[in-house]
């Protein structure tokens, strides 16, 4: 969703999405509900796509990529980010200080 969508498409989409994709665990899994929240999977979305991007865009802008490909998923991320992390006071849910650094 990060990278395909346009970032006010995604912003409309993806918590329905999340909960869809939950509903659909949790029906086939019950006892997944006890281990985990739609909220706890809703957090697990949003730091699991800042690190991967946060990880990939680097690899990107040294595989030979076309540098207008680079700043389209920067731009992408970048709007992700915006939505969903709260920086200096400003943005989303997630405080800057609960997404650390990619494990290598």
């Amino acid at each position: 969703m990060i990278s395909h969508l346009e970032p006010a498409l995604r912003e409309k989409l993806e918590r329905q999405a999340v909960q869809d994709y939950y509903d659909t665990l949790v029906s086939a899994r019950p006892e997944i509900k006890r281990a985990l929240s739609m909220e706890s999977c809703w957090r697990h979305y949003i730091r699991g796509g800042i690190k991967r991007w946060a990880f990939l865009l680097p690899l990107l802008a040294t595989m030979g990529l076309p540098a207008p490909a680079v700043q389209y998923f920067l731009d992408q991320f970048d709007a992700f980010v915006r939505t969903h992390v709260t920086i200096g006071g400003k943005g989303g849910a997630i405080d800057e200080a609960l997404v650390p650094m990619p494990g290598i």
